[in-house]
C-alpha cells in the first residue's frame, strides 16, 4: 500500500498467494508506482535488501516458500509494503 507516502506497489497485490511449480521455477515481477521526483526504488524482502531499479522498471525476484513482506523505498525515503504468500508444489 502506498498511503500518504505516495508510493504504491502494483505487483504483487496485497494478500496475493502464488503457487509455484518446483519443476518450473519462475521469477515474479516487483513493480511500484511513485512520484515523479523519485529517481530510484530499493526493494526489501522480509527486511533484507533485494536490489534497486529506476522508475518504470520491474525488479524480478525468485521467491522461496512462505509468508513474505515486500517493502519498497524511494531515494527520498518514502515507503510502501505488501504481504503475500508463496507456496511450492
Amino acid at each position: 500500500t502506498g498511503g500518504r507516502e505516495g508510493l504504491q506497489i502494483t505487483s504483487p497485490a496485497e494478500g496475493a498467494e502464488y503457487l509455484m511449480e518446483r519443476s518450473k521455477p519462475r521469477k515474479l515481477a516487483l513493480e511500484v508506482q511513485g512520484p515523479a521526483d523519485a529517481q530510484k526504488f530499493y526493494w526489501f524482502v522480509n527486511g533484507r535488501y533485494l536490489g534497486s531499479v529506476p522508475p518504470g522498471k520491474p525488479l524480478f525476484w525468485a521467491p522461496a516458500a512462505g509468508a513474505v513482506t515486500l517493502e519498497v523505498q524511494d531515494d527520498r525515503g518514502r515507503k510502501a509494503q505488501v504481504r503475500c504468500e508463496v507456496k511450492w508444489f
